[in-house]
């Protein structure tokens, strides 16, 4: 596969491999197997298994397993939500590396989504309320307004009473998805040979770029901190 966009609602499933040119996509709602992943933006519902995946966007619903003959990651930024598990992470040079766990990546998404919604519908709010406000202001000071001047701001104060009432259904559908995003405890990165400095962990929300190399070791977090842990 090349720089096509793939969707399934179940599994996909290449014998190969995909280079996607930056342009190329994989969604599905099950898992993804595949030989290698090459500049390509990919969403699991739940596993990604990979014997090498390069400058790539990945999201795993559960894990994300880059095994076999090569076992690499280079470059790119991947996500799951239990567990990454590879031979080789990063590059000695170059390549940015970015691993994350412990949230699931098809939730925070749809936080992050909810969250500009509400930031918009906040700034309506309130370019309203200014409106509003200048208009009371004038009437205060016993300014003269028309029939068609009041319909206009009765309609702009319903607009200011139903973008509160819609701010408090987002803030309850963010409390809702922030429980969901707690950091799941066994969440972790495994090297099963090394991982190079530079390479950036996540786990929750802790962070931790590596300043050296690591050999067949684990990364967790511990008292809100990634820590490296034996095999």
């Amino acid at each position: 596969v090349e720089g096509a966009r793939l969707i399934a609602g179940g599994n996909i499933i290449i014998a190969k491999g995909m280079n996607g040119a930056g342009k190329g996509s994989l969604k599905a709602g099950g898992d993804i197997v595949v030989k290698f992943l090459e500049n390509v933006n990919v969403i699991a519902g739940g596993y990604i298994q990979a014997e090498a995946i390069l400058h790539s966007k990945v999201s795993a619903g559960t894990e994300v397993r880059v095994e076999g003959r090569r076992g690499i990651i280079v470059g790119g930024h991947v996500q799951a939500a239990q567990k990454i598990t590879a031979k080789t992470i990063g590059a000695s040079m170059g390549a940015t590396t970015v691993l994350e766990v412990g949230v699931n990546p098809l939730v925070k998404a749809q936080y992050s989504r909810v969250q500009k919604n509400k930031e918009d519908v906040e700034k309506t709010k309130k370019d309203a309320e200014v409106i509003l406000g200048n208009f009371k202001d004038k009437m205060r000071k016993g300014g003269q307004v028309n029939e068609g001047q009041l319909r206009y701001m009765k309609s702009v104060a319903s607009l200011v009473d139903e973008k509160a009432a819609e701010i408090e259904q987002l803030d309850l559908k963010l409390e809702k998805l922030r429980s969901m995003m707690e950091t799941q405890k066994h969440a972790e990165v495994v090297v099963q040979d090394l991982i190079h400095p530079g390479t950036t962990i996540v786990i929750g929300d802790a962070s931790r770029t590596l300043q050296n190399d690591f050999h067949f070791c684990r990364f967790v977090r511990e008292m809100g901190e990634v820590k490296m842990a034996p095999m």
